[in-house]
């Protein structure tokens, strides 16, 4: 009886240390951070800087430590998790610039391994600290003069701030989004030859773009869109022309980027979506 209640609890300790070896280790597929996230708040608070050595991960707490080794040629780096996602199907991580380089992932996605080298507090709060309210005191000699008062006045101290402990960031479960005959109304007044980014705001046009469709129908280019910044890209550029026949004709692009190599890379991508496409030059709409 001793030597079977040994058994099962030998073999329950090894159950859960088996457990925590795997649930440390990760397999998928690596990509890139866009450039266009430069200088914006990540999910931990923390603004994107492309050259630190920094990740998106799913479930790591903020803070925690991971190692990104490639399959095809083992090189690896060690990177910091501050931001949610990749939310793309296969991929399981998400490198900035620099963690990039040093891999040397250049193109869309790389197949790696993930090993958790260090795992933060699950409460740890990796933003910079807020500054200390700045609280003034009055000055005790000029009150007392003012007043003709001859005790002294006791200041009172400004009380200590109470951090709250943060809850760890739970992405929400994107909405789907179905435009409505109003929304665009806007459209319906622009000019041929000019380059809009839905909001309706006028980027600057400089750069390039991969063109992915183009279509005379104002309503299904807003579903296009919405469909497109739900599961695939959040950049999407809309021009504006005119066909054969006088008729409105709308253009749907991704980017700006920032050379073509980039937008090639991203062009690729698109036809793994199997969205075939061409990149452009944004300044004068003419492809490459």
């Amino acid at each position: 009886m001793n030597r079977l209640f040994y058994q099962i609890v030998l073999f329950a300790f090894f159950s859960i240390s088996l457990n925590n070896v795997m649930s440390a280790q990760e397999y998928g597929a690596a990509s890139i951070f866009t450039d266009n996230f430069q200088g914006k708040k990540t999910a931990s608070g923390e603004l994107y800087d492309m050259n630190k050595l920094t990740a998106a991960h799913k479930s790591f707490p903020f803070g925690s430590r991971i190692k990104i080794t490639r399959l095809d040629n083992k090189q690896s780096v060690i990177v910091r998790v501050n931001d949610r996602g990749p939310y793309i199907k296969g991929r399981v991580v998400e490198l900035s610039r620099k963690a990039a380089r040093e891999i040397g992932l250049t193109e869309d996605e790389v197949r790696v391994r993930i090993d958790l080298v260090e795992k933060a507090n699950d409460n740890e709060d990796i933003r910079p600290p807020k500054p200390a309210p700045i609280v003034e005191i009055p000055d005790a000699k000029s009150d007392l003069a003012n007043k003709g008062d001859d005790k002294k006045k006791k200041t009172i101290a400004p009380k200590k701030e109470v951090k709250a402990t943060p809850k760890e960031y739970v992405a929400p479960e994107p909405k789907k989004i179905i435009p409505k005959e109003e929304d665009a109304t806007p459209l319906k007044n622009t000019k041929p030859g000019e380059l809009y980014k839905m909001q309706i705001a006028k980027p600057e046009r400089e750069g390039f773009g991969v063109q992915v469709a183009a279509m005379g129908d104002i309503n299904n280019v807003m579903r296009k869109v919405a469909e497109m910044e739900e599961t695939f890209f959040k950049n999407v550029l809309v021009a504006t022309d005119k066909d054969a026949a006088g008729k409105p004709s709308y253009k749907i692009i991704l980017g700006p980027f920032p050379d073509v190599a980039t937008a090639e890379t991203y062009k690729k991508t698109a036809k793994k979506k199997k969205m075939s496409g061409f990149v452009i030059n944004l300044k004068t709409m003419e492809k490459i």
